[in-house]
């Protein structure tokens, strides 16, 4: 009996069975696993293939039909559940976007599909299905487009027809953007400037101004047709510009004398910021017979000052000139200029336009610009002797050298 058992542990027929056993077991299992998963990757990737072409069908600017709808059809289209068992595809559930904006779409789609197990849901192992959820979203989206179009008016311009030639350049720009926007998302203003830039009686009065000079007996009124401000050194880090701290008026004057002369230059065209010209500014517009009748306009006058021309042309592109845009403008600009990132996303653009050379300012300083000006000059009108020095004589006048300005003679 002993002999028999000690033969017994000494055989090796047959120790192999039990391991064998137990990795056919392991192998059943996770094969069983994994024909359970491609069975489920299967039936989400076909559900994930047909939304995906639904959505991009539905967010398309050129689609007509409602959005569910083309959703809805290209899952019949696509019968998913035809000749399949143990598999479950929910409906698909569509969120559009604002159906009323043009220029951009958005289309989502949720739903879930699930697939029943055949090796999963046995006892030893009791997953009875796999399931997920199944999302595709789609855009499309003409980005707006803000233009400011800053452009040189000095009185250099006038030579050798360069201001004609600025001409022909800004009205090309205006017809070739215009022309290419099918869906009427650019919009153009033009913000002309020389020694100053003349921001128009409606738009002076968005900002807060200092040394309003009186006019026709009204104290504060303002003269009309000049509406510059002075900006501080202080404001040309940022891109927006107050509405609330004061700036002071500019003064009207004509400010040129030969260097190192007494005698003056009685010069309209030497304004700083001249009311005989329409060189106003003019806030941005969708209408390309707007911006080419304001260019036609543009006449030549003043000195040059690039800095303000391109300062006032960022302030109103900048969104905190919203609030201004929503008072003067049609509804129809009321979403310019638009916040930075939002959606559909805008894009922002400042087109300078100059001949090149920058020019010092001569201006008034604030303590000149109320009251009585004891600036003046002496005018000949007539000399029937010798003069003395430092006499006047008969037929000689004083007059303010700032005639039409702020200044009370």
């Amino acid at each position: 009996m002993r002999g028999d058992f000690e033969r017994y542990c000494r055989q090796e027929d047959g120790a192999l069975a039990f391991f064998i056993i137990l990795i056919f077991f392991l192998m059943m299992v996770f094969g069983g696993i994994a024909v359970d998963v491609m069975r489920f990757e299967t039936r989400r990737v076909a559900m994930q293939q047909t939304m995906d072409r639904a959505v991009l069908a539905a967010a398309s600017l050129n689609q007509s039909v409602d959005g569910q709808a083309v959703v809805d059809d290209y899952f019949a289209k696509a019968d998913l559940g035809s000749g399949l068992g143990m598999v479950e595809f929910g409906t698909p559930t569509v969120t559009k976007s604002d159906p009323t904006d043009s220029s951009y779409r958005r289309v989502s789609i949720n739903s879930t599909v699930r697939s029943y197990n055949f090796f999963m849901g046995m006892g030893f192992m009791p997953v009875e299905y796999l399931q997920s959820p199944v999302v595709s979203t789609a855009e499309q989206g003409v980005d707006k487009v803000e233009v400011i179009l800053v452009l040189d008016v000095s009185g250099s311009m006038t030579n050798n027809g360069k201001l004609d030639a600025l001409k022909v350049a800004a009205k090309n720009f205006v017809d070739t953007v215009k022309d290419a926007d099918d869906k009427n998302q650019i919009s153009i203003g033009i913000v002309p400037y020389q020694g100053q830039v003349n921001l128009g009686q409606a738009l002076r009065e968005q900002y807060t101004a200092a040394y309003l000079p009186p006019f026709g007996g009204v104290s504060d009124a303002g003269i009309p047709d000049v509406n510059c401000l002075e900006i501080p050194d202080s404001l040309f880090d940022a891109s927006a510009l107050s509405r609330t701290e004061p700036f002071p008026m500019a003064a009207l004057a004509d400010t040129r004398s030969a260097q190192g002369s007494q005698t003056p230059v009685d010069d309209e065209q030497q304004r700083i910021c001249n009311p005989e010209t329409d060189n106003t500014v003019l806030l941005p517009t969708k209408s390309k017979t707007e911006l080419n009748a304001k260019i036609d306009s543009l006449t030549g006058s003043g000195y040059t000052s690039i800095m303000l021309g391109m300062r006032w042309g960022a302030a109103l592109i900048d969104s905190d000139a919203n609030a201004i845009y929503k008072a003067l403008l049609p509804a129809e600009m009321h979403d310019r200029p638009a916040v930075k990132g939002s959606i559909p996303f805008t894009d922002k653009i400042i087109v300078l336009m100059t001949d090149g050379k920058h020019q010092s300012i001569p201006y008034v300083v604030d303590e000149y610009k109320e009251g009585t000006s004891p600036i003046y000059l002496v005018q000949k009108q007539r000399q029937s002797r010798p003069r003395r020095k430092g006499r006047m004589e008969p037929g000689d006048r004083r007059r303010p050298r700032h005639p039409a300005g702020p200044f009370t003679p």
